[in-house]
């Protein structure tokens, strides 16, 4: 039968190879792992620049100065469309009539393209209200001087000058090429941004609950203390160092033991072996991604990031889509062309 002696000290060692293999395994793990956390935290900084890039980008458009274009000639269209011969200048106009979503710019509100559309009609009525005096006291001049001053007004009616013709479609010409330039840099904004939105979001998908950090390195590491504790240390205490037969104790004889040179020898080795396993602990606990950065970049994967007029597209764009859902279940009867009225929020 074997002696209590060799069955320990053959324990011991096994569990000893047991933990040795088990802690490779788990180096190796976290040494992986680290370098994954690092490549995927740095792919967060340089995504948080180019958003950052991207943002000055978008500050440095004319989002402003664009609207205001597309607001006058919208104004100039609706002022084309109330100087119709048959439509009375004392007669009320509904605003709502000429909103159309592709008539004014994506980055205002309804409530903007509102009130444009009723300075519009203002003007439209100020100016007919003015003619119509003119036109009064025209009238009455002819009645005082005569006919004659208005044939002579009649047949020698005044014309611009060809310059100023000229530079007018000239001043018209250039601003509508200033436009165009404008709106497609915004377009091509857009896309960038979009695109970059999309490889935020991705990278988020990839990295959310912290993939890195592993929660069974953390188990495997306390059941190696546990191991080493029960296996190796506790069956190295009670194993004779000349030769002699095995003493076992309580734990009187535990302590007697600790303070011997062989408790020492044990207790340095644990002191440091506890430490490797603290290392590695506090090593798997630290792959966890900032959430402060990602907060930065969940805000990031929104067009208002960007800019506000981006912001106010895309909830124009939501209030389309969500107008478009009703109309479909609950007025499949409705004309498109009055549902896109209210195609924009107020």
């Amino acid at each position: 039968m074997t002696s209590w002696d060799s069955f320990f000290s053959t324990f011991a060692q096994s569990v000893a190879a047991v933990v040795g293999v088990i802690a490779a395994f788990v180096i190796a793990r976290l040494i992986d792992a680290e370098a994954e956390y690092r490549r995927a935290r740095n792919r967060s900084n340089e995504l948080e620049v180019n958003a950052a890039r991207l943002r000055d980008a978008a500050g440095a458009i004319r989002f402003e100065w664009y609207c205001n274009a597309k607001l006058n000639d919208a104004k100039t269209e609706i002022r084309k469309e109330l100087d119709s011969p048959l439509r009375d200048v004392e007669t009320p106009v509904a605003p709502d009539q000429f909103y159309a979503p592709g008539r004014f710019p994506v980055f205002i509100g309804r409530a903007v393209a509102m009130r444009a559309i009723e300075e519009a009609i203002g003007e439209w009525r100020f100016d007919a209200i003015e003619a119509e005096r003119e036109a009064r006291r025209r009238a009455e001049s002819n009645l005082f001087f005569g006919s004659m001053h208005s044939s002579l007004l009649r047949d020698y009616p005044s014309y611009p000058g060809l310059h100023d013709t000229f530079r007018n479609v000239t001043a018209e010409a250039n601003l509508d090429r200033e436009i165009s330039d404008e709106a497609d840099q915004i377009a091509a904004l857009i896309v960038d941004v979009k695109h970059h939105m999309r490889l935020i979001q991705l990278h988020l998908n990839s990295i959310e609950g912290n993939p890195q950090k592993s929660s069974l390195v953390a188990w495997v590491l306390g059941i190696l203390a546990f191991l080493y504790a029960i296996g190796l240390v506790y069956p190295l205490s009670f194993l004779p160092s000349s030769g002699g037969p095995l003493k076992m104790g309580g734990i009187d004889a535990f302590l007697a033991i600790l303070l011997s040179f062989k408790g020492a020898l044990l207790t340095l080795m644990s002191v440091g072996f506890g430490g490797l396993l603290l290392l590695l602990y506090r090593a798997n606990a630290r792959l966890t991604h900032s959430p402060h950065q990602i907060v930065r970049l969940e805000s990031a994967t929104r067009l208002g990031y960007y800019s506000p007029y981006l912001k106010t597209m895309e909830e124009n764009e939501a209030w389309a889509a969500f107008i478009k859902m009703k109309q479909l279940q609950h007025a499949p009867f409705l004309p498109k062309k009055d549902a896109e009225k209210f195609a924009s929020p107020s």
